[in-house]
């Protein structure tokens, strides 16, 4: 079956309270922590497109602009933007 998949069809949003588990002293969640839920939504939404298992081979740029807090909810959306061979 070869159906072909559009980036809306593959738009993928993902949710999580930022718990105490993922903070430093200073309440505010570890970057480290944001990079694997963006990691885990690229793979979900690359793996739905491609219709198998996918990895990342790197990101380009990731830009911290404020903390994110403890008991926050945090919310990532990822799509297809770009597809090469």
């Amino acid at each position: 079956m070869n159906e072909r998949r559009t980036p809306s069809s593959t738009s993928v949003t993902i949710s999580e309270l930022m718990t105490p588990e993922s903070a430093n002293f200073l309440g505010n969640v570890f970057g480290g922590v944001i990079l694997a839920l963006l990691d885990k939504c690229a793979y979900v939404t690359a793996s739905r497109f491609a219709g198998r298992v996918c990895v990342t081979a790197g990101f380009e740029r990731v830009d911290f602009h404020s903390p994110i807090e403890v008991g926050e909810l945090v919310h990532l959306t990822g799509t297809v933007d770009y597809v090469g061979r």
